[in-house]
């Protein structure tokens, strides 16, 4: 089966590369897949050759540089590349790449997929669903999909992230210096000024007997780092990061504090369970379906960073419940975000699309 996924930029700091690099390189593994990767380039580009992933790189594909003229030469090449590789199925990781994707197939035969990352809002000019199937992150997506654009729920697979079971890391937290960690793109939506305020909150405090990181690059790292000043919040900012593994294995806790109530599931979580940490996000329904309040780690609303500070100082003062949970999130994982299982579904459903032709 010759795949060609489709997407844009693939950047370290991006949880669709991050997914698309686990998923392709499970499937490069399996000896009825042949994938390729078409994109747009992008700093991460280097770590996927160098594993082996054959990549493709045209800027026509890139949603930030769309014209209509980008738009029509696109359509154009990826149906020359997918006749010339005999490819079976293009399998799209955003709403851009799979209108392009649409539309070079149209008499060829070729089955599409789309894999859907989060829900963006209503508005542009092209569809934001548009694939014969459709891989869905999470039950609230899918729940989407079904009762508000009406597809039909057999074109539907849910498929959850998966990691690598050599990622795993055991560990102790919160043994030494506590290490608290936010790592996202620096965008507004993701909440690292909740991040910045919960830390100067938890300073006054216990003054400077911690470390709190902020890994990720983005349009607002300059304002970040500007109210980390203002606030005496004494964050440490790494800029963006080729292997965030290496940082999360010597971190005890991770926030996620994203204000995105739509989100897919930010791959950072997995990661981050996969390497030992305590984990406490914002709460949504994107979270809610496998993760348990005071059980799997702690949950906390949108903007609240006094909320978020009081979940950490808790934390930090019963060391001990918090390692056992810590531990039994992280095993809950190794089966939630099996590579394997989510490999296998892929298979699975691009043997039924290439029934289908």
């Amino acid at each position: 089966m010759r795949i060609l996924f489709l997407t844009g930029e693939i950047n370290f700091a991006d949880g669709v590369s991050s997914h698309l690099y686990n998923l392709i390189g499970g499937l490069s593994g399996n000896k009825e897949t042949e994938p390729v990767l078409y994109c747009a380039g992008g700093e991460a580009e280097s770590k996927f050759r160098d594993s082996g992933i054959k990549v493709y790189t045209d800027r026509t594909v890139d949603h930030s540089s769309r014209s209509f003229f980008s738009f029509a030469k696109a359509v154009l090449k990826i149906k020359n590349f997918c006749s010339e590789n005999s490819i079976g199925i293009i399998h799209s990781h955003n709403h851009y790449t799979a209108n392009i994707a649409a539309k070079a197939v149209i008499k060829t035969g070729i089955s599409t997929v789309q894999t859907i990352h989060g829900l963006i809002p209503e508005g542009g000019r092209l569809k934001h669903f548009n694939a014969d199937r459709y891989v869905s992150l999470n039950g609230q997506i899918t729940e989407f999909l079904i009762s508000k654009k009406n597809i039909p729920e057999n074109n539907i697979i849910q498929i959850r992230q998966g990691i690598p079971v050599e990622k795993l890391f055991r560990k102790k937290i919160l043994s030494g210096v506590p290490v608290i960690l936010f790592a996202a793109r620096l965008i507004k939506e993701k909440g690292g000024d909740v991040f910045i305020r919960a830390a100067a909150e938890i300073r006054k405090k216990y003054g400077s007997e911690m470390k709190f990181i902020i890994a990720g690059g983005g349009i607002e790292e300059n304002e970040l780092k500007k109210l980390s000043e203002e606030l005496n919040a004494d964050i440490e900012f790494t800029g963006t990061l080729n292997d965030i593994y290496k940082l999360m294995k010597s971190a005890d806790i991770f926030v996620n504090s994203t204000g995105i109530r739509t989100e897919g599931f930010p791959m950072t979580i997995a990661e981050a369970a996969y390497s030992g940490c305590l984990i406490i996000s914002t709460e949504g329904k994107w979270l809610n379906e496998i993760f348990e309040n005071n059980t799997d780690g702690f949950t906390f609303r949108i903007g609240g960073h006094k909320e978020l500070a009081e979940k950490i100082m808790n934390s930090l003062e019963n060391k001990e419940s918090s390692r056992e949970i810590a531990v039994s999130f992280q095993n809950r994982s190794e089966r939630l975000f099996s590579l394997k299982e989510m490999t296998d579904k892929h298979i699975e459903l691009y043997r039924e699309c290439l029934k289908k032709i």
